[in-house]
């Protein structure tokens, strides 16, 4: 009887442990596979953040707002330091005539920039070369505005045409063609026209610096947790399906500067999936003097294109415990 109780009692434990190990290879799969960001998609995909010498602070902080919440690999990140300069903007009353900003003429060190930027994406680099099968490449850009010429420039815009469009927004008509012509742009217009022109990937989602990236979650077997799929993947998905789709936009985006949070509808440059062939296709832009999201509006309805503003609803990541512990699943 003593030895049946005994026997019994080993099975047991015997089965005990089996179940444990079980459960513990278990978990040790979901945290294998749930630290796999998705795939690249064919044609590469770039991460390009925008920053100006005085916010490049914020890039130390990129792989907890922007690149833990996508769940994204890419092909290349890149940063592009937009130097101060000069350009129109907001009119304080709509219908106004805009307000120019004058040349900047600060002298940067461009080489200490580069440096700085590439120093401060470093843990952005490490968590993508964490999660993913193939190392990210890192580009580091700076615009000068003043040492662009219009020649330089004709590639990407086309001067002979009306250099600004009244249908949308009547606030930004070109009312100083006395100014040089780089301070006759909307400001940050070249930024976003050059990098989209110039990227080398199908694909590209830009982030404006200050921009909290919208929740994914971990994955398990390709799926998230919390969603079904990512932004990024939705975004490449509809570029995808619907061949006269240039920019796919999400529902909403937050900022870690500002409180509300941002609709767009139906362009918008703080955050976006692009298929950068598409875009190219536009090439050179008409109204180049106009504000940069009616510039882009105009110029896809006079090629038959569009955005699309995406129906899935990502939270912000905004809670401390998320932003600074569970980034490294």
């Amino acid at each position: 009887m003593l030895i049946n109780i005994i026997l019994t009692n080993i099975k047991s434990d015997h089965n005990q442990s089996v179940y444990l190990s079980m459960w513990v290879f278990f978990f040790l799969c979901l945290s294998v596979v749930s630290a796999s960001y998705n795939k690249v998609p064919a044609g590469g995909l770039t991460l390009h953040i925008s920053v100006t010498p005085s916010d490049m602070n914020y890039l130390s902080s990129a792989h907890r707002r922007i690149v833990w919440p996508l769940q994204q690999c890419f092909t290349i990140l890149w940063v592009t330091i937009d130097l101060p300069h000069g350009g129109k903007t907001y009119a304080a009353t709509r219908g106004s005539d805009p307000v120019y900003l004058k040349m900047n003429t600060d002298v940067y060190n461009t080489t200490e920039l580069k440096n700085k930027a590439t120093k401060l994406v470093r843990q952005s680099v490490q968590m993508l070369n964490a999660h993913c099968f193939l190392p990210v490449s890192v580009v580091v850009s700076v615009l000068n505005h003043t040492n662009i010429t219009q020649k330089k420039l004709e590639r990407f815009f086309n001067f002979s045409s009306p250099s600004t469009t009244l249908q949308t927004n009547t606030s930004f008509a070109d009312t100083r063609p006395d100014l040089p012509l780089t301070n006759r742009f909307f400001v940050n217009t070249l930024m976003y026209v050059t990098t989209l022109s110039l990227s080398v990937t199908k694909y590209m989602l830009h982030a404006d610096i200050d921009t909290t990236g919208l929740y994914f979650g971990p994955s398990f077997f390709g799926h998230s947790i919390v969603h079904k799929i990512n932004y990024v993947t939705e975004a490449v998905q509809k570029l995808q399906q619907n061949t006269n789709l240039v920019f796919a936009l999400p529902s909403r985006t937050c900022s870690s500067k500002k409180s509300n949070q941002y609709l767009y509808t139906p362009m918008s440059c703080r955050l976006f999936v692009s298929m950068t062939t598409r875009f190219k296709n536009m090439l050179p832009l008409r109204y180049w003097a106009s504000h940069i999201e009616d510039l882009i509006i105009e110029n896809m309805k006079e090629h038959q294109v569009e955005s699309m503003t995406l129906t899935g609803t990502y939270p912000c990541v905004r809670s401390t415990y998320l932003a600074r512990k569970l980034y490294y699943v």
